[in-house]
């Protein structure tokens, strides 16, 4: 298994619900391990930490779990 890390770019305008896609997704890195994949996206300058965050390795955990619920 492997675990690989995209950057996109997204125009957002909450105001008028608009969202769209300008560029990417372009990999940055691919790893072994998630918590490799999440240290890399938490060490991005830049990076800020919020609780639903793709880099925390819980919040990554409760999503994959779902997702594996609802297809079964």
């Amino acid at each position: 298994m492997k675990y690989k890390v995209w950057v996109s770019i997204e125009e957002i305008d909450e105001e008028n619900d608009h969202y769209e896609d300008l560029a990417g997704p372009d990999p940055l890195g691919e790893f072994d391990r998630l918590q490799d994949a999440a240290g890399f996206v938490r060490s991005l300058p830049g990076y800020e930490s919020c609780n639903l965050s793709a880099a925390n390795i819980d919040n990554v955990n409760a999503y994959l779990n779902a997702i594996a619920k609802e297809g079964s």
